[in-house]
């Protein structure tokens, strides 16, 4: 792998962006499904929409807190977002 150059002057977000330009998610994607298929596996794609912005019990939207990390359902009850999001992908597919 090239280790790749940012130019001085770059910090921050501004260095991210410049790193992740040239990051070509479709192509990983592609090969990771041509894998997959090779050795027998299904998959499916996700679509990101909504997944960790709906409760996955069926009660509708959650509020997050200030960290973004946790989310609180209409009912009260609080649990990790990202963990109600892998909820709502294994309900959908």
């Amino acid at each position: 792998l090239n280790k790749m150059r940012v130019p001085k002057g770059f910090w921050g977000a501004k260095k991210l962006r410049f790193k992740l330009r040239y990051w070509r998610k479709t192509a990983i994607q592609n090969k990771v499904e041509e894998m997959a298929h090779y050795v027998g596996m299904r998959i499916s794609r996700v679509k990101p929409r909504n997944t960790s912005a709906l409760a996955y019990d069926g009660t509708g939207k959650v509020e997050r807190n200030h960290k973004k990390d946790l989310a609180t359902f209409t009912t009260g009850k609080v649990y990790h977002a990202d963990l109600s999001a892998s909820y709502n992908i294994a309900a959908r597919y």
